[in-house]
């Protein structure tokens, strides 16, 4: 729903920038096999026409030492996430020479409006019976599916 509401606010495609191949310095849940590139072609689905990674090597300190990256401490090629990234890569290329990503234009038969007014205003009355985007994800979902 995320993407999608940012591919209707511009009116256009929209870069998937920070993605990371592994595990953010706030969480400690490593992503899945395949995760990172399922989020990545779920992007695209909905508008994305660039993924963009954070970090490309793994930061030796501060906070972000933590934080996961293409290239970890180690310095290492062969770590799932290098692997990963690049097994993409070469798949992004292929679709991009068959034409299949050329189109900027994601067809839609239904509308959904987010009114920003009313999500700020049901955020101030902090109760959540009242959450908007709750509300809002439940009749995406039916739509989407």
């Amino acid at each position: 729903m995320e993407h999608d509401l940012y591919y209707g606010l511009k009116r256009r495609p929209f870069l998937l920038i920070e993605q990371n191949p592994t595990q953010q310095d706030w969480n400690k849940m490593l992503k899945a096999p395949g995760q990172m590139r399922m989020l990545g072609y779920q992007a695209m689905a909905h508008g994305a026409q660039s993924m963009q990674f954070f970090q490309m090597k793994q930061s030796y300190s501060g906070i972000e030492k933590f934080h996961g990256a293409i290239i970890a401490h180690s310095g290492r090629e062969d770590t799932r996430a290098f692997k990963e990234i690049t097994a993409m890569g070469d798949e992004l290329q292929r679709l991009s020479k068959s034409g299949i990503l050329q189109s900027d234009k994601v067809p839609s038969k239904v509308a959904m409006i987010f009114d920003w007014n009313n999500y700020w205003a049901n955020g101030e009355l902090n109760a959540s019976s009242r959450n908007y985007i709750d509300k809002l994800l439940a009749y995406y979902k039916v739509i989407a599916r």
